[in-house]
């Protein structure tokens, strides 16, 4: 797993270069929360880190940089959760490596996680959903080892979209 690369083609600066791409927030909930995304239902989250899948099939860096602030309209399910949740890192990939559903099911089924809230941010396809609940003792390290061989992937800082 790369940082975020320092080059023209692929720095955050250079909006060009990420026009589009799937990306996975590693977001910390500090406690037990409810909550209640949209019209999914209320549940009750176990404090811990959680990944969720996402895509922007244009303007990604806008995007990420949304999921980063605090204030902003409820519209995805994810923005529900990141009104209580700390994004810790976020993980890039080409959008020809994989599908929403392919990239949080291999999360799911590497880091033997859960799915907390079926349906969650999957709304526009079939899958069980795009959250994946981690065990206890795992964290981004082992995100960043189960993901580190998908060719052009990188991670950045949720420090570099504000």
């Amino acid at each position: 797993m790369r940082e975020k690369p320092a080059d023209a083609r692929g720095a955050l600066s250079n909006t060009s270069a990420m026009d589009s791409g799937l990306y996975q927030l590693a977001i910390s909930l500090p406690g037990r929360t409810l909550l209640t995304p949209g019209k999914l239902g209320t549940f009750g989250l176990a404090g811990g880190l959680y990944v969720y899948t996402g895509i922007a099939r244009r303007n990604l860096r806008a995007r990420l940089a949304r999921h980063a602030r605090k204030d902003k309209r409820l519209r995805w399910h994810v923005d529900y959760l990141l009104q209580y949740g700390i994004i810790k890192r976020v993980f890039i990939y080409s959008v020809e490596t994989f599908t929403e559903c392919e990239l949080s099911l291999l999360i799911l089924e590497t880091l033997e996680g859960e799915t907390p809230i079926p349906r969650f941010g999957a709304s526009d396809c079939r899958c069980r959903g795009h959250l994946v609940k981690c065990p206890v003792g795992k964290g981004v390290r082992e995100i960043e080892k189960a993901v580190s061989t998908i060719e052009g992937s990188y991670s950045v800082g949720p420090e570099d979209f504000k």
